[in-house]
């Protein structure tokens, strides 16, 4: 497991609880390229896919390492 910074430290982000989440590895990875490279914020992250309110999103690793998610 590792500690993510919501809002990156070279963007004024601290290294307090609000601005953390804990992520596995490759899910680490993963909101790095995401958020870092691609540019998305947190929000945006969290909202792909794109899923409706009544809608269930479910987040998995799958056996090649790559996260994935999924709309019931």
């Amino acid at each position: 497991m590792t500690a993510h910074h919501i809002t990156p430290r070279d963007q004024g982000g601290q290294d307090e609880a609000r601005n953390l989440v804990t992520l596995c590895a490759p899910c680490h990875d993963w909101a790095e390229v995401e958020t870092a490279e691609r540019g998305l914020s947190w929000a945006e992250l969290l909202s792909w896919p794109a899923a409706k309110d009544d809608e269930t999103r479910v987040w998995y690793l799958d056996a090649d390492g790559i996260v994935s998610a999924e709309i019931l």
